[in-house]
């Protein structure tokens, strides 16, 4: 049972995804925690850095759903590119809003 190259791949795409997230930024800047939503558009709280690392992890997902459709069966994969990109797409959305919420420049 070694540990197998799909889970190192899972694990490292979870970092990169953790890290375009804000990861860093958050660690540097030492942001704060308490405000849900910082209301300076330069600042990140670790609320918000969870909140784009769920929005980039479900539009991946949406992207490996449409990604994998081709291998099922012809009556699920018109449901798989469906469902992948109704994720793909909220989440796109969700990411466009979000900036949006913050009050001052």
């Amino acid at each position: 049972m070694g540990f197998g190259l799909e889970r190192l791949a899972v694990i490292l795409l979870a970092f990169v995804v953790l890290v375009a997230s804000g990861l860093f930024y958050v660690l540097a800047e030492q942001a704060p925690s308490l405000p849900v939503i910082h209301p300076q558009q330069t600042r990140q709280t670790v609320t918000e850095m969870l909140v784009v690392f769920f929005l980039y992890a479900t539009a991946l997902a949406g992207l490996f759903t449409i990604y994998s459709a081709p291998r099922t069966g012809r009556r699920t994969a018109l449901l798989y590119v469906l469902v992948g990109a109704t994720l793909l797409a909220l989440s796109a959305i969700l990411l466009h809003w979000l900036p949006s919420l913050k009050p001052y420049p």
